[in-house]
């Protein structure tokens, strides 16, 4: 018999006139964790307040495998079975939960075995340590001895041996979390839910209840949904990775895949995409861009296995030959933004390509222009300086990401991002290079915000 597992089907939840969710759909295995990303005000934390039982759908269904959490419509729900009565014996006869007889009566948050880690902690400011882990258990284990033992091994699980008779105000921002962790993981639960568990911890914090939320997961076995905005260099181990935007799954896939292949401009966005040009398809399959012409990455279904992602970072291409000559200048390419007209655009030299066909049969220069053009997206770790580069652009702006600087590069109508280890000069030319393939996008190079 297959595994039972947490389904959302067709979910809407609104605040008065704003949406917060529209048709969301999303399902979670047993033993795996899928990981939210998106922009705030996107969703994700009233998903999970949906999934635990804190906020009701206005539409969809929420279920566990047959159980059936919250539904809008459908069959009268088989009522769960009801606690044992805490003097311990049997189960007296008693009128079904009121959640049982009514289709719009949600199953109660206590009932659906699902613990939740908030944001902030949301700790009880006048119960101890070993309190808030002794109050959650004391429902579940009826015997005094054992429920004693049980908080006991919880609160070295986590490291609050020493701190049990502590409050919370007297405990660190990465304390207080890992109390939070051990009060929703104690009871078993079915799935974990976690809303930025990360929130205001320095780095090395971070990295160890990081460690700890993936350890205690795997040892319980249980489904895990994890919000974070750490959507580039530290999102954490999972299976899948969803993207919310404006109440909305864009898109869901392994971090391999979502990674190197997003979808749309404003999933890219997300993912660390920050060049994004207009093409115009070639006849051999190639792109030609303000760049030049640029060869394009397979769909993710064509692609075959994707680059390793551990810990979702993606590994940087190598430089593919003869791809990166820049093209003639086109009527738009002294076209810029009002922000950037203090910039002026470089001069580029003519060059050739390897294909100066489209599949339309005309000038690929003549559509690059086209507000109807495909989109195909770079990182920043594509576009690397180099004196032997073939793009060449003008210095705009530039800023620190470690021991690198990052600039905005016009070329043409076009702002590249490149990445070096010099500090150019606003104003200043440079020569970069591209590595690996550019990833077909859906939407308009305006979407990425």
């Amino acid at each position: 018999m297959p595994r039972a597992m947490l389904a959302l089907d067709h979910v809407r939840k609104s605040y008065g006139a704003v949406p917060a969710l529209s048709d969301v759909s999303l399902s979670v295995a047993p033993g795996t964790c899928t990981v939210l990303i998106g922009p705030s005000g996107g969703g994700k934390t009233t998903l999970l307040r949906c999934v635990a039982g804190l906020e009701e759908p206005d539409g969809g269904s929420v279920r566990w495998g047959e159980e059936c959490w919250s539904s809008s419509s459908g069959p009268e729900r088989t009522p769960l079975p009801a606690l044992p009565p805490a003097g311990g014996g049997e189960q007296q006869n008693s009128p079904p939960p009121p959640w049982g007889r009514g289709r719009r009566v949600p199953v109660p948050p206590e009932r659906r075995g699902a613990g939740m880690v908030f944001q902030h902690g949301a700790l009880w400011p006048q119960k101890t340590a070993r309190q808030h882990l002794e109050l959650v258990l004391s429902v579940r284990v009826k015997d005094r001895s054992a429920c004693i033992a049980k908080v006991a091994e919880w609160l070295e699980r986590v490291g609050l041996t020493a701190l049990a008779d502590r409050y919370p105000d007297a405990l660190s921002g990465g304390e207080r979390q890992r109390l939070a962790l051990a009060r929703a993981c104690a009871p078993s639960p079915r799935v974990l839910l976690l809303d930025e568990p990360l929130t205001g911890l320095d780095p090395a914090s971070a990295e160890r209840l990081t460690s700890l939320i993936v350890d205690t997961r795997k040892a319980l076995g249980c489904a895990a949904i994890w919000v974070t905005h750490a959507q580039e260099a530290a999102l954490p181990p999972c299976d899948r990775v969803a993207v919310c935007i404006a109440g909305r799954v864009e898109q869901e896939a392994p971090p391999a895949v979502l990674f190197t292949r997003p979808r749309s401009v404003e999933v890219a966005r997300l993912v660390g995409f920050r060049t994004f040009l207009r093409a115009t398809p070639l006849a051999d399959g190639a792109m030609m861009t303000e760049c030049g012409r640029l060869t394009v990455a397979a769909p993710a279904a064509e692609a075959g296995r994707a680059p390793s992602t551990e810990g979702g970072r993606v590994p940087t291409s190598s430089l593919q030959d003869g791809v990166r000559s820049m093209p003639e200048p086109s009527p738009n390419m002294n076209e810029r933004s009002p922000s950037d007209r203090s910039v002026p655009a470089p001069t580029v030299s003519p060059t050739t390509s390897p294909s100066r066909t489209s599949v339309s049969g005309s000038d690929p220069q003549s559509e690059i222009g086209n507000p109807q053009s495909p989109v195909v997206g770079l990182r920043p770790e594509q576009c690397v300086a180099s004196t032997s580069g073939s793009c060449l652009g003008r210095v705009i702006d530039f800023r620190y990401l470690g021991g690198r600087a990052v600039s905005r590069v016009r070329v043409g109508s076009a702002v590249v991002e490149v990445t070096s280890t010099l500090d150019p000069a606003p104003g200043s030319e440079i020569r970069f290079g591209i590595l690996g393939d550019a990833v077909p996008l859906d939407g308009s190079p305006g979407d990425a915000g």
